[in-house]
């Protein structure tokens, strides 16, 4: 292994930025230090820009990104709005993406964080050299808001693990056999084209992922301590319950099948057929249960 650095002591922004992390974070006052430590902990011997958004938070977490930035101008680089944009119906993340310079791309929102000082470095010389695949991940730990770890659910037939500790293919990408969380997923900076009906959705996280499958496979790299994702009520998708949340994925099934049948995909199409059937049963009988509760 090449002499590494931690990014703390990069001193300025290099033409040639090997990976963009991307942070979106809103009202995060509580857990942003932890997130930016994380990046800044991070040994490479390549350059990187961390990109972080701050969307018009009200409990100071905007000043302590700008206070960061400030410490370390040679690798922050800090976007602070003065108007939600979320709630204007901007899709933040694809905008921060859209200014990134990496030829690879990380994403980390500001409640969750890393532990792994090798996690960049690891993923990147992945993806140089297995030029087939399109994006790499890792293992992911969830924790309560007091710290508490939640135990990973037991694989069943209409539920996969939270961690799938292996490698999907293109097609399993393209049909969300599993989804990869946000926080450990490193992927190429490719062209991707999402369905209209997708815009201003609550999954477009979900939807990047399996256009990623259009460009190659996806490896689960061993080895690496867990990301840390954060289950509290104030979560873009934690707060939901377990019925809203299915509602959204039979939403985003129907919106990636009416994409790949235009495509005249019709594999995938089957194959997100399948998921829609199953998905359409949990949210009958969840609204079955709700209403004898």
């Amino acid at each position: 292994m090449p002499l590494l650095s931690a990014l703390s002591s990069q001193s300025s922004f290099s033409t040639a930025i090997k990976v963009s992390v991307c942070c979106v974070t809103y009202n995060h006052a509580a857990y942003i230090r932890q997130t930016l430590d994380g990046f800044l902990q991070q040994r490479t011997d390549f350059c990187v820009e961390i990109l972080v958004h701050d969307d018009a938070s009200t409990d100071g977490t905007a000043a302590i990104v700008a206070d960061y930035a400030q410490r370390y101008p040679g690798v922050i680089k800090a976007i602070l709005q003065s108007e939600n944009q979320y709630s204007q119906g901007v899709n933040v993340m694809a905008t921060l993406r859209g200014s990134a310079q990496g030829e690879y791309l990380a994403y980390c929102e500001g409640d969750d964080y890393w532990q792994d000082p090798d996690k960049l470095y690891q993923q990147a010389h992945y993806l140089d050299t297995h030029l087939d695949t399109v994006m790499v991940g890792h293992a992911t730990q969830r924790i309560r808001a007091d710290g508490s770890v939640i135990p990973e659910p037991k694989p069943t037939w209409y539920r996969s693990a939270f961690n799938l500790n292996a490698g999907m293919s293109a097609y399993q990408l393209k049909t969300l056999y599993s989804m990869v969380p946000t926080c450990c997923k490193m992927f190429r900076r490719v062209p991707l084209f999402p369905p209209k009906n997708a815009q201003n959705t609550p999954y477009s996280d979900a939807i990047k992922q399996s256009l990623l499958g259009q460009h190659g496979k996806y490896h689960f790299i061993a080895g690496l301590q867990p990301a840390v994702y954060r289950v509290h009520d104030k979560g873009v998708w934690s707060k939901d319950t377990a019925l809203v949340q299915q509602r959204k994925m039979l939403g985003l099934y129907r919106i990636l099948w009416g994409y790949y049948l235009a495509q005249k995909d019709l594999i995938v199409t089957l194959g997100l057929t399948k998921k829609m059937l199953v998905c359409l049963t949990k949210y009958v009988i969840k609204q079955v249960l709700v209403g004898f509760r």
